[in-house]
């Protein structure tokens, strides 16, 4: 967390060591959720590691766990406010980027 709050983007989520180390835990977590029989989802946040669609994307792609899905909030990509009045181009590029 910031240090000065939860609502900071830490520095370090941008650092390429913070998504190996994610990618390394989600490996791990994706492999007990797998032998349980159960799922993870991971969501979307602009403040988080997990701050664009291509992000996610990769995130998804590397860990490379069917077990790993996606919980896509869509309001956590809305950028302005006249973004959050017009969201079918958003939400269309998230479906494009994420969807399957």
């Amino acid at each position: 967390m910031h240090p000065n709050g939860s609502w900071y983007a830490h520095p370090d989520n941008y650092k390429p060591e913070t998504f190996e180390t994610l990618v390394y835990s989600l490996k791990r977590v994706c492999e007990a959720a797998e032998s349980e029989g159960t799922m993870l989802a991971i969501e979307d946040h602009t403040l988080s590691i997990l701050d664009t669609p291509e992000r996610i994307a990769e995130l998804i792609e590397v860990v490379g766990s069917d077990t790993l899905r996606f919980n896509m909030d869509p309001v956590n990509f809305v950028g302005s406010v006249p973004q959050a009045f017009s969201t079918t181009e958003l939400i269309d590029y998230l479906f494009d980027v994420l969807g399957r």
